[in-house]
Order: C-alpha cells, then structure tokens, then sequence
C-alpha cells in the first residue's frame, strides 16, 4: 500500500507487512524515534562526526538551519512558538559507526503490566530500533523475559513481529529475569529494555530502559500514553479502539506474499453452497465475482465478474450455475447464470410482496422448484406461481445436495430436524452432514451430532457464524459483539481465532467446509481453512 510520507522513513519495514493497521500508530512511530533520536545524540561520546545525515525537529541551537534564523529576524513571535512547540528544524549529525558494531538487542515485558497500550508503544518501538538497527548495518533481535535466558529471535520484522505477538506472559517479570538476559548478551549489543512502571521501579538507573503507561483515557479506553526514556517522558495518541484491537489481534503481522491481485471493489464475502465457491459484490450494486477456492495455497485462481441488470439482492452457488434475486424497478426478479434451473429465470416477485431489508448479501436454497430466503426473522418461498409467502420454516441449511436443503419445519406443537423432534421456536444453525444446533435464547445451544448431542454455551451479545467439526468435536464459532473476535466453542472451552479476526466487517463462514473468508479492508479479503489455520487465498484488489 502507499505510506503517508509522515511514514516513509520506515516504508523498507513495514514493506513486508500488511500496513493498513500500522499508518494508525504513526504518532506513535514518529513520537518514539524523535525520543530515542534524542537521546542517541547525548550518548555519542567519543564517536567521529561525520556530517550531516538529514534535517530532524532535535538538537543544539548551533544546529538549527540558517532559514530558522531569518524566521527570527522577520517574524520573531513565530520563531518563539515554534521553539516552545520543539517545530524549529535542526541538521541531523551523522556519526561513524565503527565503534560499535554489535546487534541491536531489544528485551521485552509481556506480563500483565504491559497489556494493551503498553504492547502497542512496544511494536512502534520494535519498529523504531529496526530502522536504527538497518542504519547501523546490524541485526535486531528480540528476547522474552520469563523466557529462557539467552533464546534471541532474529530475522527481519515479517519473522520476528509474530512471534512477539503471541509471547504474552502471565506473570510480571523480576529484575533477576533482567539479569540473566543481560548477562547473555555481548558487550558490542546495543541492548534496550522495553517495560512499564513496576518492573522499571525495579531498576533505577538502568540505561536504555523504555518505559510506558497509560496517562489519559476516553469513553472507549486509553487515548494516550506517557513514554519515558532516561530523564525524558512525553505523552503520546493512541490509535482509535479498534484499530488498536485489530493491531493486536495480529492484522498487522500478515506477510504480503502469495497474493491474488483481483478486480478493485470486492466486499461482502459469502459461502452458499457445499460447493468451494466464494461470491462477494463489486464496486456497484449490479456486480458480482466468484472464484472457487483451492483446497491449497495456488496463485492461477480465476475470478469471474457477472454484471446483473439489477442491484443484487441474494445470491447463491446452487449445481455449477450461479443463481441471484435482482430489483428491477420495484419487483424483484430471479436471474440464473449457467444452466437454466426450473423456471427461476421466470421468477418475477411484485412490489408488496416481498420487500427484504438492504444490507449484505443474502443466500438462498432451492427446494421443490422455488428458492427460499431469509428476511429479518422471518422465512419467506418465492415461487413463479405463486409469488412470495412467508413459511413456517425455523430454519434452513446447506444439506448433501443443493436442491435439498436441511429444513426445520413445524409439525403440531414439535419442530421436526433430520427426523428428531425439537421444540418449536427458537433458532436452528445446521452444519455439515447430520450435525445441527438449537438455542431457545441464542446462549445455550443444544448441539446434536449423528449419534450423541451436547450443550455449548457462548457469550451474550455476540453472533454466532456457523457450526463446525474442529478437533473432532462439533464448535460454534462467534462473532463477539465488537465485530472484531472470532471465537470457537466447544462444550468444555472457547479459544480465540486470532488469525481471522480484526476484520473490517463480518466474516463469511462455509456452512460445511472450515473456510472462512475475512474482509481486511477495502479490495481486501483473506480466505484460510479454520481447521489448519493456513490462509489460502489472499485477495488484493488492484488500484
């Protein structure tokens, strides 16, 4: 993507990152290298000047550029507000490196003291000390403390950003952890601390110790942070809630490799069909693609663009032909791409009949000759012959066969599922084969598999996105209230899908193969396989 120029400086890093997440932290990025520029200049003692490497807003009054100066001459109480707002411009003096010419080696705090702000004022700084270390012509290495002394991470950001990602420790870390590490390092390394307030207090004195806490909050958590660095603090924004959750949820760490480029505009994924096809829309309300999705990693997907004579309404994958429900005007239509399916192409719905809520892409199922979709909480049969009826359907699911459907129908006082008596009301998801869940209140869900049922519950407030088999037991998997946490449940734990969430909008679940497919912004969608955890394809609308 094209970095704002604020950001060009750290362009060669964050190249090999998905950076949409990171132009947020640049007051973070740019408030921390000014602070760890700043105190580099103090501590360049018998080093060899060495020139001038750039203009920066730091430095010495004999330093500041001869244009400062007429500043002064000609509007003086501009000169002084810039100088009080630290705005004057200085050269940057360049150093020979010879003397040192060990590793840059960064120790981290991942205890409960450096949760939320504190971790993302540590991957602005990771950032920060990686340019240093490329200045320098020398690798960046990461330690853990709580870990084994000594097991250095190196590599370049894409290998090492991760790894810290996922190195959170329960427990605070000890100056005696302090110790070990340092006693494994080198005396070329150049080694920072990266910690908060109650470790730090811990050790006094200590020489390249970064240490942040939260200093100002709104109505949505922290707004600011206070980053101290030897006997300077200076109090930095914080990106906005959610980009901050997505950051850390790892939406930042995805390497742009093996990427599809595809037509600019795709949005609003779904799965409607035991079939590997994905449809999302276009740019308009007219376009549709689809693509079928590989069962491995492959970079010769085709993708197909269909331009409908209407706005689409629904759409779904039914026996290789791509069937849609269109408006034309004020009546809805049925359009059928590929071969003719019933009389569907002759599906014509009038104004009154049916008139479903906009939003994103509904599925549809085909039974007996008609399509049935879902509208608000209600089911409704659209039929060339009789028009569009509300039915008295709990729910519908992808079943073995497109034109049969899994069907929750009303029978008496009971709702029949797969031949089980269940009852009526509530909510019915189905996943694959025999496997179907029930829930009267959306919490507790009574999950029945072929042979055996069991009881799963999930938070309030959050969405539940399908049914799957993982590890070989039946799991729901959830949307948290937020839209940003993808969850799995189980009867006896829930886990967090890192890896698929942070999306920009509700993430597409297949109703029977562990596909997912997560919009990561504008043109971008990453499809993985929740199973294994590898992304299979990786979208990139092209500019």
């Amino acid at each position: 993507m094209n970095l704002p120029p604020a950001l060009a400086p750290w362009s060669a890093a964050l190249s090999t990152l998905d950076a949409q997440p990171l132009v947020a932290l640049g007051p973070l990025l740019r408030g921390l290298d000014s602070l760890i520029a700043r105190h580099s200049a103090i501590d360049h003692s018998g080093e060899i000047l060495d020139g001038y490497s750039g203009i920066t807003s730091r430095g010495l009054p004999e330093r500041i550029l001869a244009s400062e100066w007429a500043l002064a001459d000609e509007v003086p109480l501009e000169f002084l507000r810039r100088a009080a707002g630290n705005e004057l411009l200085h050269t940057a003096p360049a150093y020979l490196a010879e003397r040192r010419r060990g590793r840059v080696a960064v120790l981290v705090d991942t205890g409960p003291d450096q949760l939320g702000a504190g971790r993302l004022v540590q991957l602005a700084a990771l950032i920060v000390l990686h340019r240093r270390a490329e200045a320098r012509g020398v690798d960046l290495v990461v330690g853990v403390l709580g870990t084994k002394a000594g097991s250095w991470q190196g590599g370049d950001l894409a290998k090492v950003l991760p790894a810290w990602l996922k190195s959170r420790r329960s427990t605070e870390p000890t100056p005696d952890d302090v110790a070990e590490w340092t006693d494994s390092v080198p005396a070329d390394d150049d080694l920072w601390l990266l910690t908060g307030p109650r470790l730090a207090r811990k050790l006094p004195g200590r020489k390249h110790m970064l240490v942040s806490t939260e200093s100002a909050w709104s109505a949505l958590g922290a707004a600011a942070v206070q980053v101290s660095l030897a006997e300077t603090t200076v109090t930095l924004a914080l990106p906005d809630q959610n980009t901050a959750v997505r950051t850390l949820r790892g939406a930042a760490f995805r390497p742009a490799k093996k990427q599809i480029m595809t037509p600019a505009g795709m949005h609003d994924p779904l799965f409607s069909s035991n079939g590997p096809q994905l449809i999302t829309r276009g740019r308009t309300d007219r376009e549709l693609y689809s693509l079928h999705v590989p069962g491995k990693p492959r970079a010769d997907v085709k993708v197909h663009r269909h331009e409908l004579p209407g706005p689409v309404v629904a759409a779904a994958y039914l026996g290789g032909r791509l069937v849609t429900l269109i408006r034309v005007g004020a009546e809805l239509h049925g359009h059928v791409i590929g071969k003719k399916l019933a009389r569907l192409d002759r599906l014509v719905i009038l104004a009154g009949e049916f008139d479903p809520e906009p939003g994103p892409l509904k599925p549809l199922y085909f039974a007996d000759g008609n399509l049935l979709i879902r509208d608000l909480d209600r089911w409704w049969e659209l039929s060339v012959d009789r028009g569009a009826a509300t039915v008295n359907v709990f729910g519908v699911g992808t079943g073995p066969r497109f034109d049969r459907p899994n069907i929750a129908r009303r029978i008496g006082n009971s709702m029949v599922v797969n031949g089980r008596p269940t009852p009526a009301g509530g909510e019915i998801i189905f996943g694959y084969d025999e496997l179907w869940a029930w829930s009267r209140n959306g919490l507790e869900w009574t999950v029945h598999t072929r042979v055996y049922h069991t009881e799963i519950r999930v938070p309030e407030g959050c969405r539940v996105l399908g049914l799957q088999w993982l590890d070989n037991m039946p799991t729901l998997i959830t949307l948290s209230a937020s839209g940003l946490i993808v969850r799995a449940h189980t009867a006896s734990k829930e886990r967090t899908l890192t890896k698929w969430s942070s999306g920009t909008a509700p993430p597409a679940l297949h109703p029977t193969r562990p596909l997912i497919a997560v919009q990561r912004g504008a043109g971008a969608i990453d499809v993985g396989n929740i199973r294994t955890g590898e992304t299979v394809l990786s979208l990139r609308g092209e500019p």
